[in-house]
């Protein structure tokens, strides 16, 4: 286990400027990052950060490297969910849920540094740092929207439709550029498509210029056309 006082100062930096710490001023960053209930520490490639039946109520953030989200399946089989890099959190669903299980696994895909924040500090922080807790809120809204634009796509059976809501989440959550969580087969699939259909409408997407796409790395170029697809 790493201590947060080896945080870099151009790490501590990053972290102030993403969205739960935005606004707040170094002085008060700094506290938290000082508090027994913030913690650091490194996993190797293959390690296990969260699994169903092993994880901590906590708020984790990327400082550095790399993690895969998969949910298991029937059998030995784990279906690749998203891919997390340098300034993502995750652990909300583990933060104040009483179900005894998480309900994902995450694992390093190479060397990674992640900060914790347990649920005693971010209670105290909602409760204490009114910028934190709007933040905090906001981040809320975020998801709820993002998950529920999920639902809606596995609802839809039309792939144009299923493969724009699907982006319009990703771009929701990771901003322009960001990787398929998963290969396309994998992703037909998840949105209960055809992998030709999955290819027609990329194809189709990235003709008219909405999308570019380069392996599984996706630029949304007109975020505003890919929205007025009706999903």
């Amino acid at each position: 286990m790493m201590n947060t006082e080896d945080m870099t100062s151009r790490q501590k930096k990053e972290l102030r400027e993403t969205f739960l710490f935005l606004g707040l001023n170094e002085e008060t960053v700094e506290k938290i990052l000082m508090d027994p209930g913030c913690t650091v520490k490194r996993y190797e490639r293959g390690e296990i950060v969260f699994r169903p039946d092993e994880y901590s109520r906590s708020l984790a953030y990327i400082i550095s490297g790399s993690c895969k989200v998969t949910m298991d399946q029937k059998g030995s089989r784990k279906l690749p969910m998203n891919v997390l890099s340098r300034g993502d959190f995750f652990g909300v669903a583990a933060l104040f849920n009483e179900d005894v299980r998480y309900v994902t696994s995450v694992e390093a895909v190479k060397s990674t540094s992640i900060l914790f924040m347990d649920q005693q500090l971010v209670m105290e922080c909602i409760e204490k740092v009114p910028g934190f807790a709007m933040n905090y809120i906001r981040f809320m809204g975020n998801r709820i929207r993002f998950l529920n634009r999920k639902i809606e796509i596995l609802a839809k059976g039309n792939s144009e439709k299923s493969l724009a809501g699907f982006l319009l989440s990703s771009y929701t959550a990771h901003g322009m550029e960001f990787t398929l969580p998963t290969s396309c087969s994998e992703l037909a699939r998840a949105l209960n498509i055809s992998r030709s259909s999955l290819y027609r409408a990329l194809e189709d997407l990235e003709n008219r210029k909405i999308m570019s796409r380069e392996g599984r790395k996706i630029r949304i170029l007109d975020p505003d056309s890919l929205g007025d697809i009706d999903i």
